[in-house]
């Protein structure tokens, strides 16, 4: 067998993804029409079918063109029939009326028919008919007869619409007006059963009827995604278009394992996010799909020696692309490496560069500030001298004033210890002092007696004609300020001119003064000698400190010394240290120029390698590239084709043509949805027709 027969053997294996596509690609193209034939406002189907003019769409074309029945199709067609099936917005069917067209190729005056439809009236003539038990001729004077009817009998697939809002299912009524995240499912079931011999086994397919629905979508529709559908945007408006094939998976009996790279969808559902929710068109077309099914011309002659040779060596080149893959990755992975590492070295350089300039004007600050500090560290080193000499000086100074404090501190401390023995006697000073100045009293009692009667008795107090240390203090004021008053009493009782009498009372004032002053020194003794006490305490306390602080001051002082010469050293060594630095700044500054020039050359060099990385680095990228196209691609045609074509032969082939020619055979044996004339080809679509939802 040649290597081009065996393709062509394969290829029947997936038939049916290719009459997916057909299907899909046909709806496509005419979706423009379909939806404005489903746009029709009927309110029937008779009138859809009365008459076909300017305005209308011819419903049998429009099926052919999506289906390609008749492109397709080698049959003589006699009859063709299109069952409208009226339904709710579920898809439940409340209604079926059947329209059939019968083909008067040659022009005869009348025609047989069989139909089991009522209510048969003709739609497009005048032309009448007899009927008996089932059989119709028609007058048909050379015409073809357009006729319709109803019936009561299930259609071979019947649909199922379901709804959701924001995944809730929701009845048709409840969704009307609302807004949200809403799926519509079309779920089909195929009705109809063959029974097909093969292999010497009964077997039971289906005829593969093709389901393809429409939406039109108004504009509160969004973000529209289709599962086994598209969507089509004709300009002034947008619809879904959808197809299924229910029941073909069961027929053909296939493996999911057999279905990886076959689509045959069974449901077409439609989720998008909407506002004020209203469908207004949505329809299903139904018809037989057999024409897409074929079997083809399929040889099973032995072609092992074909089979292994083209594994082998497909194995081979996918290994050694998979390997050059491989190696192409690494290339470019170092080369990744090698760029992104020069790019580095590049800015570096660059920043040195740019460095540089800062490092000579840096150098020749150094080279400054070296001299600079040569200068400074040699006035330290005589400074340190100096200072040296001061802190001797110091240090002797603080030695005699530690002394002299020494000294200090123990004279406050006999002082402190007098004043605190002079402090116990106190009350018997003062008694002693109280008891003169009692005696002071005594006398002046004595010498003025009459002198006190007159302040007894200018003063109404009794108490002040004698004295005492209790009432000296009120008859002293007393007497100071009552001169005159007393002078007088003087002059009038004691008989004494006013001289006397003035002196009398200077001399008692003087007496009382003197006395009453005693007194108050006697009574303050004893807080007079605690607080001399408690000073003489205190001095000892502070000459005890100054006595402590003069001798740290001494020890600080003998450490300060011994830290100047140690710094008068350290200065000296510190100024030869300076003076090589100097020298050594110098000779930096003087390499620095030459130093600038190698780097500007390193950074020119730099930059030229790194402008051909991009280069470098996107040719690897390319030949990576290629190189994973390469192993890709290999891989790709070694397990989509080689493999596949080595599992189609090694697998049971045999089988599926077999059941792919019986689902044809259940294809070419449906015959009209209302019966036939005998030996009349017919054809026969079903459209279906949801209920509009309004929105409330």
């Amino acid at each position: 067998m040649k290597f081009q027969e065996l393709k062509d053997k394969m290829k029947d294996k997936f038939m049916i993804t290719i009459s997916a596509g057909v299907l899909v690609f046909s709806l496509v193209v005419t979706g423009v029409s379909c939806t404005v034939y489903a746009a029709k406002n009927h309110t029937d189907a008779k009138t859809k079918t009365e008459s076909t003019t300017d305005d209308d769409v011819d419903t049998d074309a429009l099926i052919d063109d999506i289906l390609g029945t008749s492109s397709v199709s080698e049959k003589e067609i006699g009859k063709e029939e299109t069952v409208y099936l009226i339904s709710d917005a579920n898809g439940s069917v409340q209604q079926t009326i059947v329209s059939d067209h019968l083909v008067n190729e040659d022009q005869k005056d009348t025609l047989d028919d069989k139909s089991n439809l009522t209510d048969i009236e003709n739609v497009k003539g005048d032309e009448t008919f007899t009927e008996s038990n089932g059989t119709l001729t028609w007058n048909a004077q050379g015409n073809d007869i357009y006729y319709q009817g109803t019936t009561t009998e299930e259609a071979p697939v019947s649909q199922k619409v379901t709804y959701y809002l924001d995944g809730k299912e929701i009845s048709p009524e409840d969704l009307a007006g609302k807004s949200g995240k809403v799926t519509i499912r079309f779920d089909y079931t195929n009705n109809t059963s063959y029974t097909e011999t093969i292999d010497g086994e009964e077997v039971t397919v289906n005829v593969p009827f093709a389901a393809i629905s429409a939406v039109l979508l108004n504009d509160g529709f969004s973000n529209v995604e289709v599962t086994n559908g598209k969507l089509v945007d004709t300009g002034s408006s947008k619809m879904v278009v959808g197809y299924a094939v229910p029941g073909l998976t069961e027929s053909l009996q296939l493996e999911e394992s057999d279905l990886e790279d076959i689509n045959i969808p069974e449901y077409v559902e439609i989720t998008a996010d909407v506002e004020n929710f209203s469908m207004n068109v949505a329809m299903t077309v139904v018809a037989n799909a057999g024409n897409f099914v074929s079997t083809g011309d399929v040889s099973l002659d032995s072609i092992d020696d074909l089979i292994n040779t083209l594994s082998d060596a497909s194995t081979k080149l996918e290994d050694g692309s998979s390997d050059l893959a491989e190696g192409m990755d690494s290339l470019v992975s170092g080369l990744e490496d090698y760029t992104e590492g020069a790019s580095k070295l590049n800015d570096g350089l660059s920043s040195l560069k740019s460095g540089s300039s800062s490092l000579a004007s840096g150098v020749t600050q150094l080279d400054t500030g070296a001299d600079n500090l040569c200068t400074g560290l040699k006035e330290l080193k005589k400074g340190a001298g100096t200072l040296s000499n001061g802190l001797t000086d110091l240090s002797d100074g603080a030695d005699s004033l530690s002394s002299g404090l020494t000294t200090l501190s123990n004279g406050a401390d006999a002082l402190n210890e007098g004043l605190s023995t002079l402090n116990g006697y106190s009350e018997n000073i003062q008694t002693l002092m109280t008891m003169g100045v009692q005696s002071i009293l005594d006398q002046v009692n004595t010498a003025g007696a009459s002198f006190f009667q007159i302040v007894a008795a200018a003063s109404q107090n009794a108490e002040y004609a004698t004295v005492t240390t209790d009432n000296v203090a009120a008859v002293t004021e007393y007497v100071a300020g009552n001169q005159q008053t007393l002078i007088g009493a003087l002059m009038t009782y004691g008989g004494m001119d006013q001289a006397t009498a003035t002196a009398t009372y200077q001399q008692m004032v003087t007496y009382l003064t003197q006395a009453a002053q005693g007194l108050t020194l006697a009574n303050s003794v004893p807080t007079s000698l605690e607080s001399l006490s408690e000073g003489a305490a205190t001095l000892a306390e502070g000459a005890q400190t100054a006595e402590e602080g003069a001798a740290k001051l001494a020890t600080g002082a003998d450490n300060a010394e011994s830290g100047a010469l140690a710094l008068a050293k350290g200065a000296k060594s510190a100024y030869k240290g300076s003076k090589k630095l100097a020298e050594g700044t110098q000779s930096l500054a003087d390499a620095v120029p030459t130093l600038t020039s190698g780097i500007k050359a390193l950074v020119d060099g730099s930059q030229k390698l790194v402008s051909n990385n991009d280069a470098l680095l996107d040719g690897a990228h390319k030949l990576a590239e290629g190189s994973e196209t390469l192993a890709e691609g290999m891989t790709t045609f070694n397990e989509e084709g080689i493999d596949k074509i080595v599992e189609a032969y090694n697998g049971d082939v045999t089988a599926l043509v077999n059941r792919i020619q019986a689902v044809k055979n259940a294809a070419d044996s449906y015959g009209a949805f209302t019966d036939a004339a005998e030996g009349v080809n017919t054809s026969v679509k079903f459209i279906y027709k949801l209920a509009e939802i309004e929105a409330k």
